[in-house]
């Protein structure tokens, strides 16, 4: 569950919704083994049903960015809208809402009477590509000019895209803080992912994707250190290299978000470490938010959106820190006055008021239109 997900989920409380998911190219599949994947014909299953105003569509596979970015951009959105458009009500009004700058090609394609620029990553500083970033780049200007309405996660994104249309606003990630102070669902005994209640305290949690962008270095430090505590990675393992073969680092994999919460309680310290990038340096990280709603003690590296919380985040600047920190933060009494203060952080920045802001602000400019 990222952004684009919850937004949907809040918004379909009174609109209804089509969230359109991107399919990989057939030429994508083929490198990756998966050539006969049943997702590449999903699309043929037309628009489902998750419950009640949330829809769901899987779009054809999109056409190779080996072609060119730009004819790629344009040549899947098409597709999707030859796939689409015929599914759709003709007589409501609908609005475009775009997760990514590659939605540009998609502009005008629906009809549409209003258009959201979602701008939430410093796209195109992904690992992997190095060789787009220019037109990625020039995309979500073009994707600025192009909408109605910008919405970006702070104030440096903000900066970065105002010139482009006058219309745009910060609106934070969020977390369902209701979800993770619940403790979620609990997995059945022959269905869990690692037998954590079981595993030796303290335990140093992660939870998303384990990608480049880690700072894996202050894992490593950490585990070495306190070789009596568990280190749990939650999440897809995308880095170049396997899994360290580390006694005391436990990576169980991806969980359902449903079941997330179950395994986070857990954590005596919730991490964030994250290298400092052109890509991690604009980030609004998600998990913040969400083991505040747990009121767990966050151990992070210094991200500028993290350390504006630096009274109850433990800022790390090296992996030396980062494992002495842990220490630190591990030590931190239930009882503290600042696990409180998370949680009412946490309720503050809920996906509930994320939305219900991001309606006030189309209140406005459609004021209008309609």
């Amino acid at each position: 569950m990222q952004r684009h997900q919850h937004l949907a989920h809040v918004f379909s409380s009174f609109m209804e919704v089509v969230y359109v998911e991107e399919t990989p190219s057939i030429a994508r599949r083929v490198l990756d083994f998966k050539p006969f994947d049943p997702a590449l014909k999903e699309y043929k299953k037309g628009i489902q049903t998750i419950y009640g105003n949330l829809k769901y569509f899987k779009a054809p596979p999109y056409s190779p960015r080996s072609t060119g970015y730009m004819k790629s951009v344009h040549e899947s959105a098409a597709r999707v809208a030859r796939s689409l458009n015929p599914l759709l009500p003709a007589n409501k009004k609908k609005i475009l809402w775009l997760f990514s700058p590659s939605g540009l090609g998609s502009i005008g394609l629906y009809d549409e009477f209003f258009t959201i620029f979602d701008y939430f990553d410093a796209f195109g500083e992904f690992p992997g590509q190095e060789r787009y970033r220019e037109e990625i780049r020039q995309l979500t200007f073009d994707c600025a000019r192009n909408v109605d309405l910008v919405i970006a996660t702070n104030d440096e994104l903000k900066n970065d895209i105002e010139i482009y249309n006058s219309n745009t606003f910060v609106v934070r990630n969020g977390c369902d803080p209701d979800h993770f102070a619940s403790g979620g669902v609990t997995p059945a005994n022959n269905k869990r992912v690692i037998d954590i209640e079981s595993l030796p305290r303290p335990i140093v949690g992660y939870m998303g994707d384990i990608a480049p962008w880690m700072d894996f270095d202050c894992i490593l430090e950490t585990a070495e250190r306190h070789d009596d505590w568990s280190i749990v990675l939650f999440g897809t393992w995308k880095r170049d290299e396997s899994p360290p073969d580390i006694p005391n680092i436990h990576c169980p994999g991806r969980v359902p978000y449903e079941e997330l919460p179950y395994y986070a309680r857990f954590f005596d310290v919730g991490t964030i470490p994250f290298k400092l990038t052109e890509l991690t340096r604009v980030v609004n990280p998600l998990k913040l938010y969400e083991y505040f709603a747990m009121g767990t003690p966050v151990l992070a590296t210094a991200i500028p959106d993290v350390a504006h919380h630096e009274d109850l985040v433990y800022i790390a600047g090296s992996p030396a820190e980062f494992a002495a920190l842990a220490e630190k933060a591990a030590r931190e009494p239930v009882e503290s006055g600042a696990r409180t203060r998370r949680v009412e952080i946490a309720r503050k920045n809920s996906w509930d008021i994320r939305g219900e802001t991001i309606k006030n602000l189309l209140a406005v400019l459609l004021k209008e239109r309609l």
